[in-house]
């Protein structure tokens, strides 16, 4: 059996998700991945040592977040409701608006077969899904979050008032499912109250993109490594290359500016990539990989920290490779903020190109660890 470890629990649910078209569907996604990620930035796990213990997995219109064993969970609760809640109000400053149900429960997990098991997994499950949750959401218009907490999760943190959480903010309820055999007591938002303001930092005010705080997900499929693995695949040359909407443009030699940080250290199936290098306001950085004929692009842009002249592509999934040390160069391009929205909300049509776009700014070889395991 693989390790039982405690963790907490986040389980997010896209109200009324079925409603969408496809391509709504698509952009909900995407828009959902992006506050997700800022609220577990939000928790403090992105500062921690810890971080590369968050685990996200799919559940078709939500999510499951395990985060790290050993943080501190008042902060990470706290950091977790508010957050989320932040973070909806800059994703829905696109259209649809977006209105989530979010359980939180703690407890022993372990990896499985085809995902993670344990009690506090299903508690959150069946939480988001039940009757008290969605009956809160839907009474409460004017919000774009509803939450609910085992008891025991609520008892431990919430009560208490660590992080600025109020007690009084939520009400009691029996959760019971009879045909499965599930019943439980948790806490859920109270729809008529106005969610008490923390006592102590300020909220931060979004706005349209500047919320984009980034998962990104790069998809470099097994045969193309093969292809690298056999043809060789060492620092490109500078080659002819066109934005993916614009003119067949030489390659610029990346400016020093631009520069990728680089341990030395082989590159997992998910890793955190890192660089340094000044954004102007208006543009994003993308990341593309060259895998045999075409350059794979993430997702979503960078997360930028124009006070540090930093940025970080948070968490960047490689697809498997036949065995370590095949190479992968990777190139940052910086593109207007209008032509990165395009590319993510056309990603599912389109990831792999035949050419970069033209202002590539910088480039780097890694070579690819063994490591294929789950994010």
């Amino acid at each position: 059996m693989p390790p039982a470890i405690r963790r907490l629990c986040l389980v997010v649910d896209i109200e009324a998700y079925s409603a969408l078209d496809h391509q709504a569907q698509h952009q909900a996604q995407a828009r959902l991945a992006r506050a997700l990620t800022a609220a577990v930035r939000a928790a403090g796990v992105p500062h921690s040592p810890l971080r590369r213990g968050v685990i996200r997995q799919n559940r078709g219109d939500g999510q499951l977040v395990l985060l790290p064993a050993g943080i501190d969970e008042a902060r990470a609760i706290s950091g977790l409701v508010r957050g989320l809640a932040e973070a909806m109000m800059g994703v829905n400053a696109e259209a649809p608006r977006l209105r989530l149900r979010a359980a939180l429960a703690q407890g022993v997990v372990q990896v499985a077969a085809t995902g993670y098991v344990g009690k506090s997994i299903v508690d959150a499950c069946r939480l988001v899904d039940s009757a008290a949750l969605r009956e809160a959401l839907a009474a409460a218009p004017e919000r774009d979050v509803a939450v609910a907490f085992t008891d025991d999760l609520f008892r431990d943190v919430v009560i208490h008032g660590f992080g600025g959480l109020v007690g009084s903010d939520f009400r009691q309820v029996d959760v019971v499912e009879e045909r499965k055999g599930f019943a439980i007591a948790a806490w859920v938002s109270r729809p008529d109250l106005v969610p008490t303001a923390p006592p102590a930092e300020p909220r931060r005010r979004w706005s349209g993109r500047a919320v984009a705080v980034i998962v990104t997900a790069l998809m470099v499929l097994g045969a193309a490594a093969a292809w690298s693995l056999t043809h060789g695949g060492g620092k490109a040359e500078v080659v002819t290359a066109s934005s993916p909407t614009g003119g067949p443009e030489a390659r610029p030699k990346p400016p020093e500016r631009f520069t990728f940080f680089d341990t030395g250290v082989q590159l997992d199936r998910c890793v955190e990539l890192r660089g340094s290098g000044l954004v102007p306001p208006g543009h994003e950085l993308r990341l593309y990989a060259e895998a045999g004929e075409f350059f794979y692009l993430t997702l979503l842009p960078a997360e930028v920290d124009r006070d540090t002249g930093t940025w970080t592509f948070p968490q960047v999934i490689f697809g498997p490779t036949p065995k370590a040390g095949v190479p992968i160069t990777l190139y940052i391009a910086l593109i207007p903020e209008r032509e990165s929205r395009r590319l993510t909300d056309n990603f599912d049509n389109q990831y792999a190109f035949r050419e970069l776009p033209r202002r590539v700014v910088a480039t780097h070889t890694f070579r690819r660890s063994a490591d294929n395991g789950p994010c």
